[in-house]
């Protein structure tokens, strides 16, 4: 009889381990020098667990195991490249995903102004806004710029006349403290015979309710011909009343600017 329960507990055991869910993978740690770069950057992506890969994109599309299996460090070369990242194997959940953008740097800017920001996120020195430096998804971080009102006005100042064809401008956004990009970005470049400001481009951007973790969000807005002149100026329109779907409904949401691009 003895005998018998002890077979019986035993499949109940096997059956019991065959029914567990499997384990979720931690993702692949990311290893870079910083996110801003002048020629390339260089990654490494890490992750020891035997029987499992790392599968990669940089297209902006999200990876699965049909994607590149990294296999040595990844050399990235163009102005705006996000690198998404995950684990996987037999027996295992894939990892959740790991993002980062990375930034090639510009077209040399000689100054910038912008409208006076909150005393309490005011970067850390006159070239805040082009000093390769940040990329940190972090409002505790001292490279960010923040403002709490309807617009902001940045104009930056380009050493040379030149022909240009698309500006980028990073941005902070952490749902939980109310810091979004903002609604619209417009962009204008200064016409010399004119002697005003024109059209160069134009950005709206939506929220996204899954996407709720702290992160950077470089955007980059392009014009089809390319446009000579010294000057742009960026109007960045806030978030005057948050969604009602956010803890913060109807309140005055955020703006963090940091790095500046000209190409």
């Amino acid at each position: 009889m003895r005998t018998l329960v002890n077979i019986f507990l035993a499949l109940a055991l096997c059956q019991n381990c065959l029914g567990q869910t499997p384990v979720q993978l931690a993702p692949p740690l990311l290893k870079s020098s910083a996110v801003f770069f002048k020629q390339a950057a260089m990654v490494e992506l890490k992750f020891a667990e035997p029987g499992t890969h790392i599968y990669y994109t940089l297209n902006g599309q999200p990876p699965t195991e049909n994607d590149k299996i990294y296999k040595r460090p990844i050399k990235i070369k163009k102005s705006l490249t996000t690198l998404q990242a995950i684990t996987a194997g037999a027996g295992f959940l894939p990892s959740e995903i790991v993002s980062v953008s990375f930034v090639k740097d510009g077209l040399e800017i000689q100054s910038e102004q912008h409208s006076n920001p909150n005393e309490k996120y005011q970067g850390n020195g006159s070239n805040t806004l082009f000093d390769n430096e940040g990329g940190v998804a972090s409002m505790k971080s001292t490279n960010w710029i923040g403002y709490q009102q309807d617009t902001v006005e940045i104009t930056v100042g380009m050493k040379t006349f030149q022909q240009l064809n698309s500006v980028l401008i990073n941005f902070l956004q952490d749902y939980k403290s109310w810091v979004f990009p903002p609604q619209i970005i417009s962009v204008e470049y200064y016409n010399q015979s004119n002697q005003t400001f024109e059209f160069f481009s134009e950005k709206k951007i939506e929220l996204n309710k899954s996407n709720s973790a702290p992160e950077c969000r470089p955007m980059l807005l392009t014009t089809e011909n390319k446009i000579a002149t010294d000057r742009l100026k960026i109007k960045l329109y806030g978030f005057t009343s948050l969604p009602d779907w956010l803890a913060g409904k109807r309140r005055h949401g955020w703006i963090f600017v940091d790095e500046i691009k000209v190409y």
